[in-house]
Order: C-alpha cells, then structure tokens, then sequence
C-alpha cells in the first residue's frame, strides 16, 4: 500500500463527502441526519482515511465499556482494493486496543461477501446472526421477505 494515505478523525466537516461515498456505497445508505448523530454519540470513535485532504474511506464505531461496535465502514468506488479498509480496521482497533478494548463486534449483511471476506482476514470471526437485521430497500418494513439477515462478527483483541 501507498504511504501517501493518512488515517485521522473525521468530523462533521466530511459531512458532505462522507455522504456522498455512503450512498453510493450501501443499499440502504445512512440519512445525513443518522450521520450527525453518529458524531454526538457518547464513545464515538470515527476516523477516515484521507489522501492529501480528501477523505477516501471512512469508518463510525463507539466505545462502550471494553468493547468497540463497528457501525459503517465505507471506501469510495474508485479507492477500493487498496487496502484501505484493513489500514482502517488496524488503526482503529490498535488505537482502542490502547484504550482498554478487548473486544470488537460487527454486523454485516449476510448478502455482502467482500464485507465478510474482509472480516474474516482481519482476525474477526462469525459468532452468530441476526435474523431479519437489514431493510431490503428504502423501506423499514416488518415484512420478513423484504429483509436480510445480518452475521455478527468478532474479535479478540
């Protein structure tokens, strides 16, 4: 991997690049408002990785207690294969590491096989399911065949 990327916190600032990438990227994206949230939540730990000053990949997790959740982790189209979500998933979990983490927990869509393949090289392992965890479409329906379910995925640290 190129060392001209730069892993740091990402703040309300990205907010317009951050949801540019998140929407081309999920099925049903996150809501510029769920976004903002997400860097008022008590325990956030958010970074990105930036080229220069443009934000290529990001990452929102929280801290709770000796644990790390994994919310989103997203690398815009043209960065991808690069490497930059594992140079993610390392800096994020060295530094909680550093914090007293000693565990990290994540969901996926059971759908998403390069989500599950990355996981699976970062040392995280499939640890249950979630059964009808994930909307289909822009819907928030309760109607089961319009949902997916999600692998829940761990590490220790």
């Amino acid at each position: 991997m190129d060392t001209h990327f730069e892993v740091r916190p990402i703040s309300l600032e990205h907010l317009n690049e951050i949801s540019i990438i998140e929407n081309l990227s999920h099925i049903t994206p996150w809501t510029d408002q769920q976004i903002k949230e997400e860097f008022g939540r008590v325990g956030a730990y958010n970074f990105g990785v930036f080229e220069k000053n443009n934000l290529l990949a990001y990452f929102f997790s929280y801290i709770f207690l000796d644990e790390l959740h994994i919310l989103n982790l997203s690398v815009e189209e043209k960065s991808r294969k690069q490497g930059l979500a594992v140079l993610l998933i390392d800096f994020t979990t060295h530094a909680a590491k550093s914090a007293g983490v000693s565990k990290v927990f994540l969901e996926c869509r059971e759908s998403n096989t390069a989500a599950r393949l990355l996981y699976t090289k970062c040392g995280f392992l499939l640890n249950g399911r979630r059964k009808s965890y994930y909307s289909l479409g822009s819907s928030n329906t309760s109607d089961e065949s319009l949902r997916e379910d999600g692998l829940l995925f761990i590490k220790e640290l």
